[in-house]
Parts: C-alpha cells; sequence; structure tokens
C-alpha cells in the first residue's frame, strides 16, 4: 500500500489520501478511477467513500498545478486507486495490474463457453501434475472434454514456455503498471523482448517434436469446438494444439508412454464410456486408471495393457464425488 491511516470520518479519510504525493504516480492530464472498498458508523455508502478519496487526490494536483488536475476514467484510466475502509483505518493502494491476472488476453467476452475453466486454475492443475517435466520428456497431452480448450492452451504454453501474460503484454489493454509515472519502460521492453524470443524458440521446438509430444482436445459440441478453436488461434497455439469433434465414448486415442488424459465431467454422474486406445510405442502400455484416482472403475474382461502397434477398447465407468478435475495417467 501508499499509505495507511486513520479515517473515523470524512475529513480523517482526506487527510489520510492526501498524505500521498499523488505527482509521483500519475501525471496532472492523466485519468484516473477509484475503487472504493468498506463501511464505517461514518461512511456508510461507498460511492460516497469514491468521491472524497478523488476529491482528495485532485484537490492535491489543484493546490500544486493550478486548476489543473487530472480527469476521471472509469473504464481504462491511467491510474486506478484501490481504497479499503476497515476498522476506522484506510488502506490506500494503486492497482498495478489491471483486469485480473487470470486472463490471458486470448479470451473473447461475447464468444465463450458455459462455466469456462479458469486459465490460472488450469495452469495450477498442470503444473500439480508436473506436466512440464513430462512435456520436456516427450510426453503428450489430450483433453477429451476440452470445452473452450484452456487446459490444451495452457499445456502448450507451458511445453513452450510462454510468458501467461505475454499476449496481454503485447495488447492494448495490458496492465495497470503500463501508464503508471513509476513505471520503467526501458526494462519492461526488455523483459518482453525476452519473452518472446523464449516463446518463439519453445513454439519452434513444440512444433518440431513430432507425434510424441501431441496437445490434443476434443469436444462433442460444435460450438465449444467453434470457440476453442478460436482461443487456440488467438493464443497463438493453431500449429501446436489440435482441436476436433469427438463423443468421449467413441473417440479413438493415439498413445505413447508418457499420455496425460484430462476432463471435466458433472459431478453426482454416472458415466459409462468405452476408450479405443492404439499404442504407437515400442513397449506395453498399462491402463490402470483407478489408481490415481478412485471415482473410475475399469469393467471385467477389459484388458489392462496394451501391446507396441496394437490397439484395444477399454470399458470404464467413473462417478465423480468432487468438483475438480479427474486424470488417467497411461
Amino acid at each position: 500500500p501508499l499509505s495507511s491511516g486513520r479515517a473515523a470520518d470524512a475529513d480523517e479519510l482526506y487527510s489520510t489520501v492526501q498524505s500521498v504525493s499523488w505527482d509521483e504516480h500519475v501525471r496532472v492530464d492523466g485519468t484516473l478511477a477509484v475503487d472504493f472498498t468498506g463501511v464505517s458508523e461514518a461512511i456508510r455508502d461507498t460511492r460516497f467513500g469514491a468521491v472524497r478519496v478523488k476529491d482528495a487526490i485532485v484537490d492535491q494536483f489543484r493546490e500544486r498545478h493550478g486548476d489543473r488536475r487530472p480527469s476521471v476514467d472509469v473504464r481504462a484510466p491511467d491510474l486506478r486507486v484501490n481504497a479499503h475502509l476497515a476498522r476506522g483505518r484506510l488502506t490506500v493502494s494503486v492497482d498495478l495490474s489491471g483486469d485480473s491476472l487470470h486472463r490471458r488476453g486470448y479470451r473473447l467476452d461475447k464468444l465463450q463457453v458455459e462455466a469456462p475453466l479458469k486459465e490460472n486454475l488450469a495452469a495450477a492443475v498442470l503444473l500439480y501434475a508436473e506436466w512440464s517435466r513430462e512435456s520436456a520428456t516427450g510426453g503428450s497431452f489430450l483433453d477429451p472434454l476440452c470445452g473452450s480448450a484452456t487446459l490444451p492452451i495452457e499445456a502448450a504454453w507451458i511445453a513452450a514456455d510462454v510468458a501467461p501474460g505475454l499476449l496481454r503484454a503485447q495488447g492494448v489493454a495490458g496492465f495497470g503498471f503500463l501508464r503508471w509515472k513509476g513505471h520503467e519502460e526501458t526494462v519492461w521492453r526488455q523483459l518482453v523482448n525476452d519473452a518472446q524470443t523464449r516463446r518463439a524458440a519453445g513454439m519452434e521446438s513444440l512444433r518440431t517434436a513430432g507425434p510424441r509430444t501431441a496437445i490434443r482436445g476434443s469436444d462433442r459440441d460444435a460450438r465449444a469446438l467453434r470457440v476453442a478453436r478460436t482461443c487456440v488461434e488467438r493464443a497463438g497455439c493453431g500449429e501446436v494444439v489440435g482441436v476436433g469433434q469427438g463423443r468421449v465414448a467413441f473417440t479413438s486415442y493415439t498413445i505413447e508412454p508418457q499420455s496425460w488424459h484430462y476432463g471435466t465431467v458433472p459431478v453426482g454422474s454416472v458415466n459409462s464410456r468405452d476408450f479405443r486406445f492404439v499404442n504407437t510405442g515400442e513397449v506395453p502400455i498399462w491402463f490402470s486408471p483407478e489408481e490415481n484416482c478412485p471415482d473410475f472403475t475399469v469393467h471385467a474382461g477389459s484388458p489392462r495393457h496394451l501391446q507396441p502397434a496394437t490397439a484395444a477398447v477399454f470399458s470404464v465407468a467413473f462417478e465423480p464425488q468432487d468438483v475438480g478435475l479427474y486424470d488417467c495417467e497411461v
């Protein structure tokens, strides 16, 4: 935070805000917005609190620069100020991130599936599963219920060493600190250039890795696939992520050792599916999903391993008991 002080009433709140030298954070001809949270006995309306914070800032500029002062822009300000009131004290901060950091910059708000998986959660699941290590040693990834392709995109970015905020850094909206007066443009530009170089090298490596490092997604819903393909292209993954239509029960999966299969299923539903796997490797592959997830049951009579250059159908039932991702490691 920039400052924290007493705010028992509107005057104390005003004084706490004025304890910050706002010339160091926004230009006199710039724009600002104030997000205010919290209430007290004296300040019962967050809108009043926000206006009082704004008044303290612009009054300071007027005192220092005559009648000149920053204007208000609630949608895309040069500086967004966060003020939080709790227990009679006000904490004043600057929002340097701008939009929520889970937003990577490739999604279109008007083109979306129902309840999409957040990008940061998808990345966290992949990191927990040590996907970065698996992809570095030739592992492949498949999401047979891909929706808008969040998991395949994050899997490709991790495998190709792509900085998750790079698209935002290159876009118009970017980050909240880009128009902050404390922003060091030269240092930032060098960081972005380094990230672009690493992305180019990583994507080229992923493109030339061949079928051993395949990253794919599928879904039976045509609209979801349209969204997925748009997201994949906007994320710059069109050459390394494959997306195709298919019901999970009838999809044929070509796999090798170190393949990772992910999907999301509704809680409380009982699903019985047949999966056809093709082993293109040179060693047998064992199939034991229940070791990783007790909600999976392999039907009696299904084979437990797959010899090289052969195909087989595995009948599996899964009954998810909790919200989350269920993985089957092959």
